[in-house]
């Protein structure tokens, strides 16, 4: 899965969690259309999943929290250190 796509799904179903919107994206997933459509049946598992699971929604948070990273090219000011090679 695309890792966009991976975070769209995500950051969604938080979203639903906070407003308490899963019941109804849920039912509105499960609506009967006079035919089966695999990925909204998958959708609507995954959303009943976070319901019965909220630990699962705090996951999905944490994952998508922004990480520190350490860059050791970077001084404390956000800048490139001056190159000491070529300097006499």
């Amino acid at each position: 899965m695309d890792p966009d796509h991976w975070r769209q799904r995500c950051e969604e179903l938080i979203r639903l969690a906070d407003n308490g919107g899963l019941d109804y994206k849920t039912s509105h997933l499960e609506r009967e259309r006079g035919y089966r459509h695999y990925d909204r049946e998958l959708r609507a598992q995954q959303l009943r999943d976070a319901q019965q699971w909220p630990e699962l929604v705090e996951k999905m948070r944490a994952d998508l929290r922004p990480r520190k990273s350490h860059s050791p090219c970077l001084s404390s000011s956000g800048l490139r250190s001056p190159s000491k090679r070529g300097s006499k």
